[in-house]
């Protein structure tokens, strides 16, 4: 594998993938609009027949695309996944240039404005890829635009003139024009690429510096929370021994006690359970940092949602709260089920506690612009969030002041575990909202797809 690749995530290359099949998408309707112009307002005589058919299969190529991008999103193995992501994306951008030849051969050959477009794909090439890959691209744009200037000179294949817009239609014939439009077009692929190539190598000399020290400090930070993880054990183990103890005592089985003590050991009793609370989150919080990979099956994620409703439906009665569950969904998602169980309990639980009496939480799969993900958002109409507070609402032990107000007994690190559980599971989440005006969270995970 290509040495320059080990500075991407797969995640980064995803982004770039998709990127180039987005950007493909907008070309679609760039050569529609071009073509529609150039026959209707511009009245130049072409092939248009040939040429829409071109972009229509432009546009069913990049669906397939689409396609075979989601299921190369499922390759587990990083150096598998690379390995094809980068045979893929060579295989785009030669398709894309052969039609770019078609649209310029029949649009006019070396007549053709639009020729100099054959730059687009060598800056994308140089970016995505190897400095050989984009070296190799160079050399079958010449081929490609080469093969155009001989065939058309010598009559091989016909050659469709800019009548209209040129009056130098014959220029294709004449050998000392092509000669130099022929040299000026490969001198610039190449230099373009030389120039591209040189300042992505010194872009790419620092990314794996800074990988080099993110791996480290990773690295450092997943000792840590070994370390915590050891510690905060030690300290449940204590801390249930101690309230054990007090519950034997406030049970009178240590023989009866005096109504002021009793006041003060029950005071104890639930300051010991608030600290269970607290070393339960950051057990779980630290286990999840202290892995470098959780384990993950094909689960429906209708029944992960269904599953913690079920247990936590009674605690939103007893608050007369309404909780709707739009849950028509049923995709599978590659995930821990146990992980993705306590996320969603976290996110309708937070909820509950920060929605008055009479409220409503909504529980909804949404639309997802990425047909590899699924979308679902956890919504109320609660107390909201001020603007100031919600870069900071996923930090570790953050807690709003409007939320203390309400709910004083809060670690503070149950959205922090709700986000350390969809970035392991390679999704995103942001949060929406307006203080009084309730919030939503909204979330992505990637979809189990069978190869």
């Amino acid at each position: 594998m290509e040495k320059f690749l080990t500075i991407y995530t797969i995640e980064q290359f995803k982004k770039r993938i998709k990127w180039l099949i987005i950007l493909r998408y907008i070309a679609v309707i760039g050569v529609f609009v071009v073509l529609s112009i150039t026959m209707y307002m511009l009245n130049i005589k072409l092939p248009f027949v040939q040429l829409y058919l071109g972009n229509i299969l432009l546009l069913v190529l990049n669906t397939l695309f689409v396609f075979v991008n989601q299921r190369l999103n499922f390759l587990k193995e990083k150096e598998d996944y690379f390995k094809k992501a980068h045979i893929f994306v060579n295989f785009q951008i030669s398709l894309d240039l052969v039609i770019l030849t078609f649209f310029i051969h029949f649009a006019g050959g070396v007549e053709n404005p639009f020729i100099f477009y054959y730059i687009f794909h060598m800056v994308i090439a140089a970016i995505i890829l190897s400095n050989k890959a984009a070296y190799y691209q160079a050399i079958f744009s010449t081929f490609l635009f080469g093969s155009i200037i001989v065939t058309e000179y010598f009559n091989i294949l016909p050659h469709y003139s800019l009548i209209g817009f040129s009056n130098v239609s014959l220029n294709f014939q004449k050998f000392g024009y092509i000669t130099g439009i022929f040299s000026v077009f490969v001198s610039t692929l190449f230099i373009v690429v030389y120039m591209t190539t040189s300042i992505v190598n010194k872009l790419r000399e620092r990314e794996i510096a800074l990988c080099i020290v993110n791996e480290k400090l990773r690295e450092q930070d997943r000792l840590k929370s070994q370390y915590v993880l050891t510690v905060s054990h030690d300290l449940q183990a204590s801390l249930s021994a101690i309230q054990s103890c007090l519950k034997v005592v406030l049970s009178n089985f240590t023989g009866s006690i005096s109504d002021r003590s009793r006041e003060m050991i029950t005071r104890a009793e639930q300051r010991c359970m608030n600290l269970l609370h607290f070393v339960k989150d950051l057990l779980d919080l630290s286990r999840m940092r202290a892995l470098k990979e959780i384990d993950k099956e094909k689960i429906l994620f209708e029944d992960v949602v269904n599953k913690v409703v079920e247990n936590i439906k009674v605690i939103a009665e007893e608050k007369k709260l309404k909780l709707s569950l739009s849950n028509n969904n049923r995709d599978f998602v590659l995930g821990n089920s146990k992980a993705l169980e306590e996320m969603m309990d976290n996110l309708i639980i937070n909820a509950i506690k920060y929605t008055p009496k009479g409220g409503k939480i909504t529980i909804a799969h949404q639309l997802s612009l990425d047909p590899g993900f699924i979308k679902v958002s956890v919504s109320d109409t609660g107390i909201g969030i001020q603007q100031k507070n919600l870069p900071f609402i996923f930090d570790d032990f953050f807690r709003a002041k409007n939320a203390l107000m309400l709910e004083k007994n809060g670690t503070g690190l149950g959205l922090s575990i709700v986000k350390q559980i969809v970035e392991s599971h390679h999704g995103e989440i942001w949060v929406e909202s307006k203080l009084g005006n309730g919030t939503k969270f909204t979330f992505t995970l990637p979809k189990a797809i069978s190869l």
